[in-house]
């Protein structure tokens, strides 16, 4: 069940991403040809209101000018096909689709949007993580009381509102924890069940042992701070691993599906790593500088913009590309299977 929750969640991701190519294109007048989630054969095809089960390559039933919809195999990627090259009357191969013929600025629109989409996820799930943590009315609420702490020997409680220190509003104080460190001695004024409650406690520069809950905004704020430190981490990381080719820190889609089954039965550490797995999945995109990732189709369009032309035949560069990306599947396959075995023995 947990490889199953995993294949999903992995799955979603990769959607994810290949929505927001979508959506991406659709907005700059570009009709795609294929959304597929998953490689190799087709299991099921879904075109307009009709669906289509395992159908066989040269005899499909669907309309290949209009986009069809595609649930595959192996279910370990995924992809948008925005040209599809097609058999005319005469016999001869005819590309439809109008990738190639759109402004380099548009290309560049589409590629952006597959990672910025894993971004988005990123942080909505991030900001989840930390949403125990927020309020609606966070002003004082008190979430957690460390054991043995000032606070818990003064009575303090989980639920609890802290209403002043030393008579002072804690809605007035703008960094609490600095106020309450720099008082050598705290008279701290709370509401609970039982009403008002008041307590002088000494305090000798130590805090107080409770964690308040966060506003809205204030959870927004601390979401993108986190987030952008571990965009920061992540992308340092990469060119760590590349530069020194260090391969014992490779990891490929078997690898990310059984690290996300490990924290399936733990909410908050599946949460943590569906963050990191749509931070990774985005920075690499763009990262990588092969003509099949989006870092590499940025940087051809690049290109283009400068020599001032529409598109640039990459036919060669993108079977290299291909073989490169095939390797280092095929090396991650055999790295993560190697953890994964090593780990039960």
């Amino acid at each position: 069940m947990h490889i199953l929750v995993a294949i999903f969640a992995f799955g979603f991701i990769i959607f994810f991403h290949e929505l927001f190519h979508y959506l991406a294109a659709r907005a700059v007048g570009i009709k795609p040809k294929e959304f597929a989630i998953g490689f190799g054969k087709s299991f099921i095809v879904l075109q307009g209101k009709k669906f289509f089960f395992l159908p066989k390559k040269g005899q499909e039933k669907y309309d290949l000018e209009e986009i069809s919809y595609h649930l595959k195999v192996l279910p370990l990627g995924g992809y948008v096909l925005f040209e599809r090259p097609v058999k005319n009357e005469q016999g001869e191969l005819e590309v439809l689709g109008e990738y190639l013929k759109v402004h380099p600025l548009k290309r560049i629109f589409i590629a952006v949007a597959g990672p910025i989409g894993n971004f988005i996820l990123a942080f909505i799930l991030m900001f989840a993580l930390f949403s125990p943590y927020i309020s609606v009315h966070p002003e004082g609420k008190v979430i957690y009381v460390k054991e043995n702490s000032i606070a818990e020997k003064a009575g303090i409680r989980v639920q609890d509102r802290i209403t002043k220190f030393n008579g002072k509003s804690v809605d007035s104080l703008n960094n609490i924890s600095k106020y309450v460190t720099s008082q050598d001695k705290l008279c701290i004024q709370w509401k609970s069940k039982d009403g008002h409650q008041k307590n002088c406690v000494e305090n000798n520069g130590k805090k107080i042992g409770v964690t308040f809950s966060m506003s809205v905004w204030q959870g927004v704020v601390f979401t993108a701070d986190g987030f952008g430190n571990l965009l920061k981490q992540y992308t340092t990381a990469f060119f760590k691993v590349f530069l020194h080719l260090d391969i014992k820190n490779f990891s490929g889609p078997v690898g990310t599906v059984d690290a996300i089954q490990q924290s399936v039965p733990e909410w908050d550490n599946f949460l943590g790593i569906l963050v990191l797995i749509n931070i990774a999945l985005g920075s690499a995109n763009l990262l990588l500088p092969l003509s099949v990732t989006d870092g590499g189709k940025i940087i051809i369009d690049i290109i283009c913009l400068i020599r001032r032309k529409r598109f640039i035949n990459t036919k060669y560069l993108d079977f290299i590309s291909f073989g490169l990306m095939a390797c280092l599947f095929i090396l991650t396959f055999f790295l993560d299977m190697h953890r994964i075995i090593e780990r039960f023995l």
